[in-house]
């Protein structure tokens, strides 16, 4: 049962090449595996950033939340002085127009009382009272 040497050779060689075949094909399935593997894994990694990132403003939000209710606070604070400031205002400017008219009477008051006057010193006595106010 001797083989003959060109008959079992061509088989060899064919299966080598079948073989190396087998490992090409496997190694390129492989080789997609692989990148398809890391495509995914890319874009688990791309999500987890993007949760990571949204965390930490979410994180955020409870002191900025504070600060903004800080501030507010501060602003009604400085409205209500406000407020207080101008109802003072308001009562000085009530006096002062209070305090017009008065002025404002008693120079009627006094004009009168000049054309009523019959000597020149009363006359003046007056004016410089008008002066006065």
């Amino acid at each position: 049962m001797a083989a003959s040497p060109s008959g079992n050779g061509k088989k060899a060689s064919l299966s080598r090449g079948f073989a190396i075949a087998i490992f090409v094909e496997a190694g390129i399935h492989c080789q997609r595996m692989v990148a398809e593997w890391l495509q995914k894994l890319l874009i688990l990694q791309d999500r987890d950033s993007r949760c990571d990132g949204i965390q930490r403003q979410l994180d955020a939000i409870p002191g900025e939340i504070s600060a903004e209710e800080s501030n507010i606070s501060k602003l009604q604070e400085k409205l209500a002085a406000l407020e207080t400031e101008a109802r003072d205002l308001e009562v000085r400017r009530l006096d002062l127009e209070g305090e017009v008219e008065q002025t404002e009477a008693a120079i009627v008051k006094y004009k009168t009382q000049q054309m009523q006057v019959k000597k020149n010193e009363e006359y003046t006595a007056l004016e410089n009272e008008i002066k006065a106010l």
